[in-house]
């Protein structure tokens, strides 16, 4: 889990408009907690390695638990936030 939060670190975009759109688009579905929605939202406004990061969460492959993918989603989303601030 923490070497997939570091590879989330190295990976988030610089550009303000990409981190907007990331943080707009998980807020709506963190707040509504309606991750079925996620392959609806990759679209080219965001980052091909957050999608990455995104599609990797989503499959059970590596966090087959809820409470690890919405961990993860929250702190992309956190994280997002914190770089958007300080940028």
């Amino acid at each position: 889990m923490d070497q997939f939060k570091q590879a989330i670190n190295q990976n988030l975009p610089e550009d303000k408009e990409e981190l907007s759109w990331t943080i707009d688009e998980l807020g709506k579905i963190l707040f509504k907690d309606n991750w079925k929605t996620l392959p609806q939202m990759v679209d080219c406004k965001m980052s091909n390695c957050i999608i990455g990061l995104l599609q990797l969460i989503q499959s059970d492959g590596l966090f087959p638990s809820d409470e690890e993918k919405n961990e993860l989603y929250n702190y992309i989303f956190s994280e997002s936030i914190k770089k958007l601030t300080h940028a």
